[in-house]
């Protein structure tokens, strides 16, 4: 049993045939040595953690390929699809959950078909205030078949309200609307634009051809007027 510790009955403790006294005496210098080493390693790996946020807590729990669904008052109301899940708990500062590969919310009904959609790149939700923040790209889709754009839309599970201070930009059945800061119901059938640049009538291919964020050559004057829908 070489390089191994090794007891035999009525006789000493044998480490490779040494003696346990040979070993300790090859030992204790060698410690002597390295507690120093030991110590300031330690002491520097307390900085390093120091210096991390306590909303980036070791305690993350990370979840991928998930398709759950959300309820709202005992009634399950949404499905939530999403590639990566990443849940910080109760050793943040509050606890909240990020998805850095994008997300996307199904409005479905009883019998489970989606009447509404809501798409986003990245999002964040912190938990106690039912709030989500979605960013970049967001995209809805509302049970009455319009298109909602933004690159960034604050959702309030609670008050059932989004909104955003951001440009918005909504294609309707027969115009498309264009302003900046945005509030709505969360099901998209009531909302307000607090300043409108434009509204102007869809075309075919129109909505497809031109990148949202742009406006017409025939949008029509609103003073920038609030839109309320």
């Amino acid at each position: 049993m070489s390089g191994k510790w090794k007891v035999e009955s009525g006789k000493r403790l044998l480490f490779g045939g040494y003696s346990a006294a040979r070993v300790f005496s090859f030992l204790f210098p060698l410690s002597t040595f390295l507690l120093p080493l030991l110590t300031s390693c330690e002491q520097a790996q307390e900085h390093m953690a120091s210096a991390i946020n306590d909303r980036d807590s070791a305690s993350a729990m990370i979840s991928y390929g998930v398709n759950t669904l959300i309820s709202d008052s005992g009634v399950i109301k949404y499905r939530a699809i999403t590639p990566t899940w990443v849940r910080y708990g109760d050793e943040a500062s509050e606890p909240y959950q990020y998805f850095p590969e994008g997300i996307e919310f199904e409005q479905i009904d009883r019998i489970f078909e989606a009447t509404e959609t809501i798409v986003a790149d990245t999002a964040y939700n912190w938990e106690n205030k039912q709030l989500w923040h979605l960013i970049n790209n967001v995209r809805v889709t509302s049970i009455k078949g319009e298109k909602f754009v933004t690159n960034e839309l604050f959702w309030d599970m609670k008050k059932h309200e989004v909104y955003s201070d951001s440009f918005i930009h909504i294609e309707r059945a027969d115009n498309i609307i264009e302003g900046y800061g945005f509030t709505s119901t969360d099901d998209f059938t009531k909302y307000e634009i607090k300043q409108t640049n434009g509204i102007f009538p869809v075309r075919e291919n129109d909505a497809t051809e031109r990148p949202a964020g742009t406006l017409a050559n025939d949008t029509l004057p609103t003073d920038n007027d609030k839109l309320t829908h």
